[in-house]
């Protein structure tokens, strides 16, 4: 698959194709029939202070003019879908050009209270975008998930704030607008060097892979809100976030206990989820088994310079199903999880790679226009968020500090996502779901189960919270 390649007709046009794992996602994106949300567009948001010369009052200002470098930088938060959905486009652009761009993808919210009200609210970008909402100190960055990956959404906030903190940003009219077609990212399949085309051997490796969606089928859920609008066809919600802090004193104790075990926090949550997840479906579900998606990173079996955060505008993430069943124990569940993200990806999966997004995009292009899934909670593990986002940037003349940190996924169906991270030494649960299939307390509840489950499966009796 060829790169970007300029236009014929437009010197300053460049486009490429859509690799097969940036279809897959915008398929997904396009499964719900709303012209105004999108399942799975990302959002990441972060609490900030500026301090000694960043005033609150430049804040906003420097805010664009980093934003407008960020561009220069990772020029792929301004690429696009072209009208047929199955070509990326990008266009160096003018002066004129930029200032557009500008007002179209980054904003100053003087209204909203928070990001979570702008989250909830309908939108579907054309680029990656960056609100600041004054009233809370956040940004609040929002980006097809095609575009990005739940590190990628990070790491960019990294370099912006990286900018931010910088006396001698440049005005972005003087940057050598141009030059930065040579980072516009390529895709997954490119990147890693999967073949074009699949012997047999990668063929079948892709179709195991693709069964494991197959797991989906019968698996338990939580309760949901049955008589919404949206089953009789109507359009879905917005998306809300529940989320869960465990004090600094207890995470330090959960992180403890599974280095005892050998086992990540990781392995241990997602057991947690599963036994949250039976503790809350009805009667007639609670032996059925639970399903999640065991996510991996590209990153740390790529070269530089996709490896690190040069490309954090770059879908770089997959996946596969995987299943466990209430028979088992919670230190089963545990471990076969962690030998599951400890084995991580395989030089196999990746040369069958292409083969597989296409079979997955195959499967969704044939699948039944109404499509009820379970009402399942999966598991998205963030890892430590100061891998990729310091708490402070700058000096003592030019400062910014990030208080606190967040990201999530557009959810329009019964289906939730519960991400997991840490941040300032304190583990976080934040789950995501749609407003028309259950309600805040049902998934503050949830949160909670999951961390009762934890802790007691951990024997950490006595906690602060």
């Amino acid at each position: 698959m060829p790169p970007y390649t300029r236009s014929s007709h437009n010197e300053r046009l460049f486009t490429r194709p859509l690799g097969p794992n940036e279809t897959y996602i915008n398929l997904v994106a396009n499964l719900t029939p709303s012209p105004n949300r999108k399942g799975w567009y990302m959002h990441s948001f972060a609490t900030i202070k500026p301090r000694g010369t960043l005033t609150s009052s430049l804040l906003p200002i420097i805010l664009r003019k980093a934003w407008a470098n960020l561009r220069f930088q990772q020029p792929s938060v301004a690429a696009y879908l072209t009208a047929d959905e199955k070509h990326l486009a990008y266009q160096v652009p003018s002066s004129k050009d930029l200032e557009e761009w500008l007002d179209e993808s980054f904003a100053v919210d003087k209204e909203s209270e928070d990001a979570q009200t702008v989250i909830r609210s309908p939108r579907v970008p054309k680029y990656w975008t960056c609100t600041f909402i004054e009233k809370s100190q956040e940004v609040l960055c929002h980006t097809a998930h095609w575009r990005s990956d739940g590190i990628g959404v990070l790491q960019l906030l990294d370099a912006l704030f990286s900018l931010v903190a910088d006396a001698e940003l440049q005005e972005p009219e003087g940057l050598p607008w141009g030059e930065e077609v040579s980072r516009l990212a390529l895709s997954i399949e490119d990147v890693a060097a999967v073949p074009e085309h699949e012997n047999k051997q990668q063929k079948e490796f892709a179709q195991t892979c693709l069964s494991t969606f197959g797991l989906t089928e019968g698996a338990v859920g939580i309760p949901y809100i049955e008589n919404s609008g949206v089953e009789g066809g109507a359009m879905p919600g917005g998306t809300l976030i529940a989320r869960t802090k465990f004090s600094e004193e207890t995470t330090a104790e959960v992180v403890s206990r599974c280095k005892e075990l050998g086992i990540s926090v990781t392995s241990a949550v997602n057991s947690s989820i599963a036994a949250a997840n039976w503790a809350f479906a009805s009667a007639d579900r609670k032996n059925q088994h639970y399903t999640s998606t065991a996510r991996f990173s590209f990153k740390p079996y790529l070269s530089a310079p996709y490896n690190g955060p040069a490309y954090a505008s770059a879908l770089l993430t997959t996946g596969w199903m995987v299943s466990v069943n209430p028979r088992q124990s919670w230190e089963e569940r545990a471990r076969y999880y962690n030998s599951v993200y400890r084995a991580g990806i395989s030089k196999d999966f990746i040369a069958a790679y292409r083969v597989y997004a296409q079979s997955i995009c195959d499967a969704i292009a044939h699948a039944p226009k109404v499509v009820s899934p379970a009402a399942e909670v999966d598991i998205s593990s963030i890892g430590v968020i100061e891998k990729h986002i310091k708490r402070e940037y700058g000096d003592n003349d030019r400062a910014l500090e990030v208080l606190d940190v967040g990201e999530g996924v557009e959810t329009l169906g019964r289906s939730c996502g519960l991400f997991v991270w840490t941040f300032r030494n304190r583990l976080v649960l934040s789950v995501v779901f749609n407003e028309e299939f259950h309600r805040v307390k049902q998934m503050e509840a949830f949160n909670e189960a999951v961390k009762e489950d934890l802790l007691r499966e951990l024997s950490i009796q006595s906690y602060k919270g």
